[in-house]
């Protein structure tokens, strides 16, 4: 579904309060960005076995438009399976990786290209994979759960 391994499986939510305060955090970080004007943001987060995957989508307040969602997807060490401690630093550099792409997605907002394709991104020579999409997450997590009832 959201993994780049695991597709059809929907995997362990990040908990809400942690959903909130990403969102509120990235609102403040581009407050003066003239996106925020008629876009909000959500954040979604996501972890199996040995992979997790951070979300955050640009969501216009118009309902005619669908929202941009920037998926960023990790494997995760041993070291970071097993420790909250370490997972948790994991967690940071994935926000800091969406933190680096959405600022240039918004910098070059109508010149931008969707990547339906996870794409490698190195960073602090660690490997990570993102797309961006039209996707409405919160519709796909709906329909998940009612498909699976």
């Amino acid at each position: 579904m959201f993994f780049r391994k695991y597709e059809e499986i929907m995997g362990i939510h990040y908990p809400k309060e942690w959903r909130d305060q990403t969102a509120i955090s990235f609102g403040a970080y581009f407050e003066n960005h003239p996106i925020q004007n008629d876009h909000t943001f959500e954040a979604f987060g996501f972890h199996h076995l040995d992979e997790t995957v951070i979300i955050i989508s640009l969501v216009p307040f118009s309902e005619i438009s669908s929202p941009i969602s920037l998926f960023i997807s990790k494997d995760l060490n041993e070291k970071e399976r097993n420790s909250e401690r370490e997972f948790n630093k994991a967690k940071d550099s994935i926000l800091d990786v969406v933190g680096m792409i959405m600022k240039d997605l918004l910098d070059d907002f109508d010149n931008f290209q969707y990547i339906l394709n996870w794409t490698e991104y190195e960073f602090r020579k660690e490997k990570f994979f993102y797309k961006l999409t039209r996707e409405n997450i919160d519709l796909t997590i709906k329909t998940e759960e009612i498909l699976s009832e």
